[in-house]
Formats: structure tokens, C-alpha cells, sequence
């Protein structure tokens, strides 16, 4: 390989790091401030963990990942 094809991907690594961050701050930030969860907002919008502190929240207190269900009328 070399140095601009090892220089184009490591381009392309870096942007789609930077696209699963964003998404996943994005949706942890949402959640966080929707109920009221000030310490995660903050450590979320200063920390940049690669999606992993986001993906952690929304595991552990919100139902984001759960089916929700059809209510019956």
C-alpha cells in the first residue's frame, strides 16, 4: 500500500467514527434531557467515548432498545 491509500483510509476510518459518535450522542443527549438526567447530559456532551458512554445510558435507563408494544384499545 501506499501512502495516500493508507491516508484515504484512515480518512474514512476517522469519518465514520465521527458519524457513529454524533448518532449515538445525539440519542443519548435526547433521552438524557427528555428525563431529566442532568449528571449523564453533561458527561455525555463533554466526554467523547466513541458512541460507548451514550450506548451505556440508553441500555441502562431508557427503554430505547426495548419492542414497544401495541397498546389494545
Amino acid at each position: 500500500m501506499d501512502e495516500s491509500t493508507v491516508w484515504i483510509v484512515g480518512a474514512i476510518a476517522v469519518l465514520v467514527l465521527i458519524i457513529w459518535e454524533t448518532i449515538w450522542k445525539a440519542f443519548g443527549l435526547w433521552n438524557s434531557a427528555k428525563y431529566g438526567d442532568k449528571i449523564w447530559f453533561v458527561f455525555m456532551f463533554i466526554l467523547n467515548t466513541g458512541g460507548l458512554l451514550p450506548l451505556i445510558y440508553l441500555l441502562l435507563k431508557t427503554d430505547f432498545f426495548k419492542k414497544k408494544k401495541k397498546k389494545k384499545k
